[in-house]
């Protein structure tokens, strides 16, 4: 896994930044890291970089990973997303989450 991310306080916009292969339950486990930062108000903006990840995810998982962000509303009132891809694959999922 190798899912990191860096927290700017002021306008509370987490980047995250994906890197190598990542499946499911590494997504799954960041989601539990940011939920236990108290560093992080209720409001939560998001620069989502996929442009390293080498592991397009299926559609099935990226509604598992709007699942996992749905569990995590009494927690965060989810904000702007914005996902940086640099290949087609990348790009489309980016879609299909925006869809889901």
């Amino acid at each position: 896994m190798s899912i990191t991310y860096e927290l700017d306080s002021d306008s509370q916009l987490v980047r995250t930044t994906c890197r190598g292969v990542i499946g499911l339950e590494d997504v799954l486990a960041h989601f539990q890291v940011l939920e236990g930062d108290t560093r992080i108000d209720s409001k939560l903006n998001v620069l989502l970089d996929l442009s390293q990840c080498e592991s397009p995810p299926e559609s099935d998982q990226v509604r598992s990973i709007v699942a996992g962000m749905e569990r995590l509303q009494s927690r965060f009132n989810w904000g702007a997303c914005a996902i940086v891809a640099t290949n087609d694959v990348m790009f489309g999922m980016g879609r299909v989450y925006g869809a889901f």
